[in-house]
């Protein structure tokens, strides 16, 4: 599965305008600026279709746990963008928080048992003003992200262990979400009097 940037978009287009239509192949996701710059350009995107003969066996083949293995990596590495780009934004907070996520669904793509992601505990003095905590971008972010889970247990099947551990992920993310919505991973400035 590849991850497309905006860079990597602006690469390939030189010229952006509106109406342009861009074919990747399937299984193709897009980082959040990516989607914007698709958005703001209103970029039409298409996904190439696989050949049946490449596309079936491969699927038919790959064992369940093996498919599921990669669904979850590919999870983790969601998490991993999002944190890199609350941490490029200056949400420090956040993105150590949904690092400790991604940290936790790595040990779940390698099979290991591993202990559900606790919040770290935060200092309470709050500044008098910070920036909006209902950021559309951020909470789109993690939106995205708590679809990503409900995808990933779709696509793993039944297993009851995993199924338990991925719910683990999704109530981390509400969590996460509402911890940011009340400024306790909002932007913290400093230097300001209240």
């Amino acid at each position: 599965m590849q991850i497309v940037t905006e860079s990597e978009l602006r690469q390939q287009i030189r010229q952006p305008r509106h109406g342009l239509v861009l074919t990747f192949p399937p299984g193709t996701r897009f980082s959040p600026a990516a989607q914007d710059f698709l958005r703001e350009w209103r970029v039409a995107v298409r996904f190439a279709e696989e050949p049946e003969s490449s596309a079936s066996p491969q699927s038919n083949t790959e064992p369940p746990a093996k498919r599921a293995r990669r669904q979850v990596e590919a999870l983790a590495a969601d998490f991993r963008l999002v944190a890199g780009r609350a941490r490029a934004i200056r949400l420090t907070a956040l993105s150590d928080e949904l690092a400790r996520v991604a940290e936790y669904v790595e040990k779940i793509a390698q099979g290991g048992v591993a202990t559900p992601p606790k919040p770290a505990t935060s200092p309470s003095n709050r500044p008098a003003y910070a920036p909006s905590t209902d950021d559309p971008e951020v909470l789109g972010w993690l939106g995205w992200l708590r679809a990503e889970v409900r995808q990933t247990q779709t696509a793993c099947g039944v297993e009851v262990a995993l199924s338990v551990r991925l719910n683990n992920v999704e109530q981390a993310v509400e969590q996460i979400e509402g911890r940011f919505r009340s400024g306790e991973l909002a932007w913290q400035l400093t230097g300001l009097s209240r």
